[in-house]
C-alpha cells in the first residue's frame, strides 16, 4: 500500500491486529459426505463469490476456523479470499483470520485491496505459496477503529447490492431459460395464449430436439435449407498484406466475445475489395445469422452490416418465411442438439454437410416475430442489470483504493 500514513493512521503487521491460523490437512481417512464433523475447505477450489461451497466433511479435524473467519489461500492463486460462515476445518492451502484489534469487515475488504501485493511475496518452483512468517509479518495502514467501522460499512452496503443485482441476472437467466423451452416447443399465438391443439412431431433426421413428441397445430418441420440459403466463408491469403485492413468486415474467430452479443457490427480485422475479388469470401447481408461452428461451437450472432467470414462459420441468410430474430434464439437454445453434433476429440467440429441436412421447427413468420420479441425483452432485462452491476463493482473499485488508502476520508459522526 502507498507508504505515506494518513493523519490519525497506523502502520502495522497483520499479526498485532489479527489471530492467524495456517491451515493443516488432516488424514484423507476422516473425510466424508455424510456431514459428520465439520465442513473441510482444502483451498481456493472451495471458494464461492463469497462463501466457500461444502464439498466434503472432517471427522477429525485438526486447524478449525471461526465463523466469520477471512479464508485466505497461501497457494496459487495466493491473495484470493471467502469468509467462513461456519466453524470449519481448514486444509494447507488456507490460512484463517480474524481481527482482534481491528473491524474484521474492514480487515475483509483492505485484504481484497492488496491482493497483488501478497502475490509478489509468493515462491516456489513447483507452485507459488506463501509462507505463515510472510503472512503475519505482512503490513497494513489502518485507520482509528470508528473510521474502520465507518468505511466498512460503506463498502459493505456496495457488495450487498452487487450481490442483489448479481443474483436479479440469475434470476432473469433462468426465467428465460424456461421461457426459451417453452416457446421454442410449444410456442405462443398473436394474441399471447399458449396453444391449444398439437399434432404428432413430423419424422426428424437432423438436429432433432428429443423431448419434443408435439408440436402447435400450425407449425412445420423443414428443411432449413427451404427457407434460407447457407453460405460458407473463406480467409483471404495472410501473405498478402493488400487483402486486410480494408473497409469490409470480416467475422473471424477473434470475434469469439462478441458471438454473446445480438448483433456485430464491427469485427476486430477487415478485408479489402482486392481480399475479396482474390478469394472465395463473399460479402453477406444485414441480418445474416452466422453460426460458429468449429471453436465455441454454437455460438451465433446476427449481421447489423454487411460483412464477410472465415470459414469458421455457417451461414444463413433467410428467407420470407424464416426471421433471423427467431433463428437467432433458437440456434442459441438448441446447444444441447450442436453438443451431439459435434465431431472430434480434440476440437469439437460441425461440418458442412450437418447443415445442409440440418431441421428447425417453423412456425408462422408472425408468430416467430412474438417469439423473439418475448426472448429479447428479457434478454434487454438481463443486459440492463449487466451494466448496472458493472458500475456498481467500478463504484466498489474505486471507493476501495480512495477510502482504503486514506485519500478520501470519512466523517464517522
Amino acid at each position: 500500500m502507498n507508504d505515506l500514513v494518513p493523519e490519525g493512521w497506523k502502520k502495522v503487521t497483520l499479526a498485532s491486529i489479527s489471530n492467524i491460523i495456517m491451515g493443516q490437512s488432516p488424514s484423507s481417512e476422516t473425510y466424508n459426505d455424510k456431514r459428520l464433523g465439520l465442513p473441510f475447505f482444502q483451498g481456493k477450489a472451495d471458494f464461492g463469490s463469497h462463501y466457500p461451497k461444502v464439498r466434503v466433511w472432517c471427522s477429525e479435524p485438526s486447524k478449525i476456523a471461526n465463523k466469520g473467519a477471512i479464508l485466505f489461500s497461501v497457494r496459487a492463486p495466493v491473495g484470493d479470499i471467502n469468509l467462513s460462515d461456519c466453524e470449519c476445518c481448514i486444509g494447507r492451502g488456507l490460512a484463517a483470520i480474524s481481527g482482534d484489534k481491528v473491524v474484521q469487515s474492514y480487515l475483509y475488504q483492505t485484504i481484497k485491496l492488496v491482493k497483488s501485493e501478497f502475490q509478489l511475496l509468493a515462491q516456489g518452483s513447483t507452485f507459488e505459496a506463501i509462507n505463515g512468517s510472510e503472512l503475519r509479518d505482512f503490513k497494513l495502514t489502518i485507520p482509528p477503529l470508528p473510521e474502520q467501522q465507518k468505511i466498512a460499512t460503506i463498502l459493505t452496503s456496495i457488495d450487498d447490492v452487487i450481490e442483489k443485482t448479481q443474483l436479479q441476472i440469475n434470476k432473469l437467466k433462468d426465467l428465460k431459460t424456461g421461457m426459451m423451452q417453452e416457446l421454442l416447443t410449444r410456442g405462443v399465438g398473436i394474441d399471447g395464449e399458449p396453444h391449444t391443439e398439437f399434432k404428432d412431431s413430423p419424422k426428424w433426421t437432423t438436429g432433432k430436439i428429443s423431448e419434443i413428441t408435439k408440436i402447435p397445430l400450425s407449425w412445420e418441420l423443414v428443411n432449413i435449407n427451404d427457407v434460407a440459403r447457407l453460405e460458407s466463408g473463406h480467409t483471404p491469403s495472410r501473405d498478402n498484406v493488400e487483402y486486410w485492413g480494408g473497409e469490409y468486415q470480416w467475422l473471424s474467430l477473434h470475434d469469439t466475445k462478441e458471438l454473446n452479443t445480438p448483433i456485430i457490427k464491427k469485427t476486430k480485422l477487415s478485408i479489402t475489395q482486392a481480399g475479396l475479388d482474390n478469394s472465395s469470401a463473399r460479402l453477406l447481408p444485414i441480418g445474416t445469422v452466422a453460426f460458429s461452428r468449429t471453436a465455441s461451437v454454437g455460438h451465433c450472432v446476427m449481421f447489423g452490416k454487411s460483412m464477410a467470414t472465415s470459414q469458421d462459420f455457417a451461414n444463413y441468410v433467410c428467407g420470407e418465411k424464416l426471421s433471423p430474430r427467431y433463428l437467432l434464439q433458437l440456434f442459441r437454445w438448441m446447444q444441447h442438439v450442436w453438443n451431439r453434433l459435434s465431431e472430434g476429440s480434440t476440437h469439437k467440429t460441425i461440418y458442412m454437410p450437418t447443415f445442409k441436412k440440418l431441421q428447425i421447427l417453423l412456425p408462422p413468420i408472425k408468430e416467430q416475430f412474438k417469439i423473439a420479441d418475448i426472448i429479447e425483452s428479457i434478454d434487454n432485462d438481463i443486459n440492463k442489470s449487466i451494466g448496472k452491476l458493472y458500475q456498481y463493482k467500478n463504484l466498489k473499485k474505486a471507493l476501495m483504493h480512495d477510502l482504503l488508502t486514506g485519500k478520501v476520508r470519512v466523517n464517522v459522526d
